[in-house]
């Protein structure tokens, strides 16, 4: 009789202990789910905010293009060149160039800008009042003004180099025709990895991409 009872008190002890232990594990179970859950929602936020940098990446706007030109002119001030006059190859270029001149603002700087077509289009091959200058990619209209007086400093503007040939080959033809090395300076708003070591990116630029899968306010990098 002693001994039942005992084994009685003994298993109500054990019933109470197990259904102690089956809430308490199920509390930390909840506990665990609430924190993994509350995990996952935080790393799933995480995920949306570098999708979001990613796609910054992928574009710039013009709140970028005016940033990027108040540092290049200060960058370019640094290096103690002041330009006379402001080259741009082609409209994509004219239109951070004119943002640009904006930035010297007691010099108004003149502008020029040449044309820009695919090398395999011939319409301008009898156009007066240009230089013609073609690449691989490229065939460039230079205006022959900008040929007048090739002592002053010129600033070679563009919105854009992938692999920087371009810009390497105009500036050969520039000096060919008279200018000197030291007063010619070139940038972009962005070159890539590849330009910067092979040497031939612009003297500054202000972004590197990987490649040309981004955008500009005024259409996709070429």
């Amino acid at each position: 009789m002693e001994i039942e009872k005992t084994y009685n008190i003994l298993l109500g002890i054990l019933t109470i202990v197990g259904f102690g232990l089956t809430i308490y594990y199920g509390i930390k179970a909840a506990k665990s789910e609430e924190k993994l859950n509350a995990i996952t929602k935080e790393q799933t936020l995480l995920n949306i905010q570098f999708q979001d940098l990613e796609r910054q990446k992928r574009s710039i706007d013009f709140q970028d293009i005016l940033s990027c030109a108040n540092e290049l002119k200060s960058d370019l001030l640094e290096l103690g060149f002041r330009p006379d006059v402001i080259f741009a190859p082609g409209l994509r270029g004219a239109t951070f160039a004119n943002v640009l001149e904006n930035e010297f603002i007691k010099d108004s700087l003149p502008v020029m800008v040449g044309i820009s077509t695919w090398s395999n289009f011939d319409y301008f091959d009898n156009v007066v009042g240009y230089r013609i200058l073609t690449t691989k990619k490229w065939q460039l209209l230079i205006p022959e003004l900008l040929f007048v007086d090739t002592q002053r400093k010129l600033l070679i503007v563009d919105d854009f180099a992938m692999t920087g040939d371009f810009l390497s080959i105009l500036k050969e033809e520039l000096i060919k025709h008279g200018y000197l090395p030291h007063n010619l300076k070139s940038i972009t708003i962005a070159t890539t990895r590849v330009a910067i070591e092979n040497k031939t990116a612009p003297d500054l630029y202000w972004r590197e991409n990987v490649d040309s899968n981004f955008f500009f306010p005024w259409g996709k990098a070429k």
